[in-house]
């Protein structure tokens, strides 16, 4: 007998297409929020950190052509994933 409150869950694998500069973005923003909520020092936060703010940077040009993409379903699905994960 099932409780009200009892989920039933299943792990399901899937490969997801995502676009390169959006998932690149998330992976960034997805660290930089574990890095913060692990009280990390701002000065290893920030040198941890760079390489991905450069590649967000670098990439920001491109997001609007990829949420045009028939990829950016799945690309929000991933950039929620990982955010609720970063703050979980």
């Amino acid at each position: 007998m099932e409780t009200e409150n009892e989920v039933k869950v299943e792990t399901v694998e899937k490969t997801l297409v995502v676009g390169k500069e959006s998932s690149e973005i998330v992976d960034g923003v997805h660290d930089l929020i574990q890095d913060i909520r692990e009280g990390k020092d701002i000065a290893v936060i920030a040198a941890e950190n760079l390489p991905n703010l450069i590649a967000m940077i670098d990439g920001y040009d491109k997001l609007s052509a990829e949420i045009k993409h028939e990829s950016r379903n799945a690309t929000i699905a991933y950039a929620g994933a990982k955010v609720a994960d970063a703050l979980s």
